[in-house]
């Protein structure tokens, strides 16, 4: 069912709120994929940025605790080179170019 905020929910619902297994759908092109608890991400899930990049995670209270996991990596390319694949460790200084060779 779509919501007030343009959010779509897929799933087991009780009490008028996700609960259980299901799929959160946002307006920005956000998608999660996991267990609810009284409406809020609870649980082991999968988030798939607008980009494409896909992580999983565990869900406390609609918070991400400890570390997401890459499980989709996100490449681009220009005229076919290879630009740079995120994530990588240079993601975490900031810096999305590869480093000169």
């Amino acid at each position: 069912s779509l919501n007030e905020k343009g959010e779509l929910y897929l799933g087991s619902i009780k009490n008028n709120l996700p609960e259980g297994e299901g799929k959160l759908l946002l307006p920005d092109g956000v998608k999660f994929v996991g267990k609810f608890r009284e409406g809020k991400k609870d649980g082991d899930g999968e988030i798939t940025e607008a980009s494409g990049e896909t992580f999983k995670g565990k869900w406390i209270c609609d918070k991400l605790v400890g570390e997401k996991v890459a499980t989709k990596k996100k490449q681009v390319y220009i005229c076919g080179c290879l630009l740079y694949t995120s994530p990588s460790p240079r993601d975490q200084r900031g810096s999305r170019m590869p480093s000169s060779a």
